[in-house]
This record gives C-alpha cells, sequence and structure tokens, in this order.
C-alpha cells in the first residue's frame, strides 16, 4: 500500500503573563505524518530549561481524504522572563 507522507510547519505563538516575570510559548504541530515526533525547544543550540509541559492533542489523529492517518502535538513552555531575550 503506498501512502503519501503529509509534512506541515508547526505554528508557533508567543505570549507573556500578566505579571510580566514569565513568558510562555506554545508550538502547535498539526497534521504530521509519521506518527512519531519530538519538540525539542532551544535557544541558541541548546535545549532551553524551564517548566515543560508536553500534550498530545485529544483527537490527535485523523484520516485525509487519501486514508492517510494524520497525527497533531502541541508543546508548551514557560521561562522568567530573565531568561528569554
Amino acid at each position: 500500500m503506498n501512502s503519501s507522507v503529509v509534512y506541515q510547519l508547526p505554528t508557533i505563538k508567543v505570549c507573556s503573563s500578566d505579571e510580566g516575570e514569565e513568558v510562555s510559548f506554545s508550538c502547535i504541530a498539526k497534521d504530521f505524518s509519521p506518527k512519531s515526533y519530538e519538540i525539542k525547544w532551544l535557544k541558541n543550540g541548546n535545549e532551553v530549561t524551564g517548566q515543560k509541559d508536553e500534550i498530545t492533542a485529544p483527537f490527535g489523529e485523523r484520516k485525509d481524504s487519501n486514508g492517510n492517518t494524520l497525527y497533531s502535538a502541541s508543546s508548551f513552555l514557560s521561562v522568567q522572563t530573565t531568561e528569554w531575550s
């Protein structure tokens, strides 16, 4: 069975908290295949430390019109404003 691989770059959104002491980042990856994935947060080529919460979308898979299974995932990162430039 021939199945095509579908690629779509993740959407990245930036927002800050009301107190201004913390910055939050979100990365949404939608409709990708194959299922295996890894989301890494990098700053200047090094992995970011901080509070990381990774969540797979509740409806994390669906079939496209060609019968391919597509997946979705998201990752969220919060760091102190002093760590973000």
